[in-house]
């Protein structure tokens, strides 16, 4: 009995030398990426190169946006090994947003301008907001921003073919009340066509990515309301809500623009421009 208790003790005496071991190997493992993260980071941002994403608005579009800048950094120049791909710092912040309701600007503005100052305490020198409706504040946002913020919008219609002359965009209540994407599409030659009963379908739509319904539902809904759409002689079709980007491209049959899609290609198209500079 006593060469059993010995044995026993003897056994976590052994494991608590081996934690012992392994923290101080981490801890030193820490440190040394502490320091290399210091002398590396001012580098990083003096070059251009470390890139910024404000997401988590709304927090189901901010995995698939990342992986569309993963996606294009591999059609861009052709990224493969794990240290071909940016230093990215991603923020996913909670902002006062709601569907189904009035958007109260100083409220979402204050907590957006908030999320990019945290943001950019990691010396971003490029940053992307994947959210459209935050972009109703994007002047205000850039003048007191430290790194270069990138307009969804503006990049967006650049996406958009000089062959299409009727267009609608898919998007939540507020962002269509803000009149962003209308504007714009006017403003570039376009015939905006929209009709009342096709929000009630978005945000029917938008509530399903939300609740994490199957996509085989989420697709039924959208090629119904594409149908619709193209039924009235629209031809292309711009996604103005990040959470839309879940609907992949085999479940459309119309051209659509994706404005998550065109910022991701922007972003890396600005990270490859800050590398050969």
């Amino acid at each position: 009995m006593k060469k059993r208790r010995s044995f026993i003790l003897d056994e976590r005496k052994s494991r608590i030398n081996e934690r012992k071991i392994l923290n101080d190997m981490l801890g030193s493992l820490v440190a040394d990426a502490t320091f290399d993260a210091g002398t590396d980071g001012d580098d990083v941002f003096m070059s251009g190169k470390r890139l910024g994403i404000l997401a988590g608005m709304g927090p189901r579009s901010t995995a698939p946006f990342l992986e569309m800048v993963y996606d294009e950094c591999r059609r861009q120049y052709g990224a493969k090994y794990d240290d071909e791909y940016p230093e990215m710092v991603l923020f996913s912040w909670p902002t006062p947003f709601y569907v189904d309701r009035p958007i109260d600007d100083d409220a979402l503005f204050g907590a957006i301008a908030r999320g990019l100052a945290e943001l950019e305490k990691n010396d971003v020198a490029i940053t992307a907001m994947p959210c459209n409706t935050a972009h109703k504040y994007y002047d205000s946002l850039k003048a007191g921003a430290k790194s270069r913020l990138l307009d969804m919008v503006a990049i967006t219609m650049k996406g958009i073919s000089p062959d299409s002359g009727r267009a609608t965009v898919l998007a939540t209540k507020p962002t269509m009340e803000m009149n962003i994407y209308q504007n714009a599409l006017l403003g570039g030659g376009k015939e905006f066509v929209f009709l009342p009963r096709w929000q009630e379908s978005v945000l029917e739509l938008i509530a399903s990515i939300k609740s994490k319904e199957s996509m085989r539902t989420i697709a039924s809904r959208y090629i119904r309301l594409e149908k619709e759409i193209v039924a009235e002689g629209v031809d292309t079709i711009l996604f103005a809500c990040t959470d839309l980007s879940t609907i992949g491209e085999e479940h459309r049959s119309a051209r659509t623009i994706d404005s998550s899609k065109e910022l991701a290609k922007e972003l890396v198209a600005e990270y490859l421009k800050g590398k050969t500079s």
